[in-house]
């Protein structure tokens, strides 16, 4: 394939992807209802009855046809089924009958160290070329199979409200789209298209009852299975694209700039857990979406996701491009996440308290 990306065959993929992915999404429906996949009303979802949890399938498979009618070039190969659909597989178990926190880290494990030996990737260093590098040596593995476990769960936790794990990683992979190579495009692209595809029959609409009347039929989630396998994905084309040297000396470090409230999130959550003396898999309800439901919308919660990572995509943008310092990138992560944890702290004072 050519290193260069045309306009119409971009649109194609676009438009292709979103209406197949509609298009499986109500084909597998039926069948996960039957089965029992299904995420039942109340809590913090914006749903009547049992809606299927059909995102996950409904987008791999939207990138497994995809593939096949254009000679595998969305997938790299078909390898990475290798490392996703094992991944997939239990965590469609876990949307099912609930499994152990830990049984379920063991196999994203697995599914991290799998996706390194067949792509023969690592996170072997952070930084520039410009003395501040640092390497990882003989922890190169470690270092990969503990990114991979933090970025698969930061996926899954931001999964919590109507829409919000789509838009976020929307967000991600155009970011991803913007900077990568021609082959890591065509991947982004399709899976950006596909999730708006998703995001059609996912999206929190303003009139829920009237909605949920004429168009409930049609509405689906995402679940374990799904922000899992997004997870993963996202793990490969950070790691295969920060691992090419044309891509703006981009590495790992730069991760916070794609998907920045999970992240922030994620590592609130942990340090929050930790600090009340629970296990950091124990699930509650203190991430910030649950916080901020306690005061918005719905809809005014994914506005406010969307434009805070809508805005450090940019500011990750133009810092990546002009090959900004590690240790300006550090600076910038740190006084982002302190003011993060600060204001959430807040917000856990006034509604947890």
């Amino acid at each position: 394939m050519s290193d260069a990306i045309y306009l119409p065959h971009i649109f194609l993929y676009s438009l292709f992807a979103t209406i197949i992915t509609v298009i499986y999404c109500q084909f597998f429906r039926p069948i996960f209802i039957s089965l029992g996949i299904v995420a039942k009303s109340g809590g913090n979802s914006s749903h009547f009855g049992k809606v299927p949890l059909v995102g996950g399938i409904a987008i791999l498979s939207c990138l497994v046809t995809i593939s096949l009618l254009n000679g595998n070039e969305v997938l790299y190969d078909a390898r990475l089924f290798f490392a996703v659909l094992p991944l997939w597989f239990v965590s469609l178990v876990d949307d099912k009958y609930p499994i152990s926190p830990f049984l379920r880290l063991g196999v994203q494990a697995i599914a991290v160290l799998v996706l390194m030996q067949v792509f023969n990737i690592d996170v072997s260093y952070i930084g520039p070329e410009d003395g501040t590098r640092i390497y990882f040596g003989e922890l190169a593995t470690l270092v990969t199979l503990l990114f991979g476990l933090f970025i698969i769960n930061a996926f899954n936790w931001v999964d919590g409200l109507d829409g919000l794990c789509a838009t976020v990683s929307i967000v991600g992979f155009s970011l991803m789209f913007a900077i990568s190579g021609a082959q890591e495009k065509l991947l982004s692209v399709s899976l950006i298209f596909a999730l708006l595809g998703f995001l059609l029959l996912n999206f929190p609409y303003k009139h829920r009852a009237v909605y949920e009347r004429r168009w409930g039929r049609f509405r689906c989630f995402l679940g374990d299975n799904g922000s899992a396998s997004l997870g993963i994905l996202f793990v490969v084309l950070m790691i295969v694209t920060s691992s090419k040297d044309e891509n703006y000396n981009l590495d790992v470090s730069h991760t916070w700039y794609f998907i920045v409230v999970p992240i922030f999130d994620a590592l609130h959550t942990m340090y929050y857990r930790i600090s009340k003396g629970r296990s950091p898999f124990y699930g509650d309800k203190d991430h910030l979406h649950h916080l901020l439901a306690e005061q918005f919308s719905r809809q005014s919660i994914l506005l406010r996701y969307f434009i805070v990572s809508s805005f450090f995509a940019l500011l990750g943008f133009i810092c990546i491009i002009n090959g900004i310092g590690f240790y300006l990138n550090l600076a910038l992560f740190c006084l982002s996440l302190v003011t993060f944890m600060v204001t959430k702290n807040r917000y856990i004072k006034k509604y947890r308290s």
